[in-house]
């Protein structure tokens, strides 16, 4: 910023020096992301913590804090490292006529066409019919192309079936062997 009144003094090996000031509301563009808060102006060279947005239809991984290190750069605040990464979010998919499968996160039912966060193993699969058991893997990710993909691959299925839970611990006590 070359505007009067734009820099900041500081005192540097005992002599005054002024300093271009990075106003907390100019970022460099970062692809996909709607807003960055920076809470204050810094000094060239200063850094600070933004909090991220993504543009509409875009997310940060599920696993990931919004939180991001910036630098204050010729004037602008730079992010640290590779920045955030706004990635495609994945629409939960409409049920079949016969739909076999309900999605939750986090215990919550999701509506057909909500937008989920990309991410891996973090959307529930679930029978839709409750009698049927799920057979194979009970998690689903969000890929970086914003497709919802099975965590394995073979997809699972739901039948009237037997499903073993793990066994427990067996201990063994002198000639005979107890599951606890």
């Amino acid at each position: 910023d070359t505007e009067a009144n734009s820099g900041q003094w500081t005192i540097v090996n005992d002599f005054p020096v002024c300093h271009p000031v990075c106003p907390a509301s100019n970022v460099l563009e970062i692809e996909n992301v709607q807003l960055v808060i920076i809470l204050r102006n810094a000094i060239e060279g200063e850094s600070g913590t933004g909090i991220v947005n993504c543009k509409s239809g875009y997310g940060l991984s599920a696993e990931i804090d919004p939180t991001f290190d910036f630098t204050c750069t010729a004037g602008q605040f730079v992010a640290a490292g590779d920045g955030p990464q706004c990635l495609k979010e994945c629409s939960i998919p409409e049920a079949e006529v016969n739909a076999t499968f309900v999605y939750y996160l986090d215990d919550d039912l999701l509506e057909v066409g909500r937008a989920v966060a990309p991410g891996r193993s973090h959307v529930e699969v679930r029978c839709s019919n409750e009698s049927l058991k799920l057979v194979g893997s009970t998690s689903m990710s969000c890929n970086r192309e914003g497709e919802l993909i099975h965590d394995d691959e073979n997809a699972p299925y739901c039948a009237d079936t037997i499903i073993c839970s793990a066994p427990g611990r067996c201990k063994r006590t002198g000639t005979h062997t107890e599951q606890s």
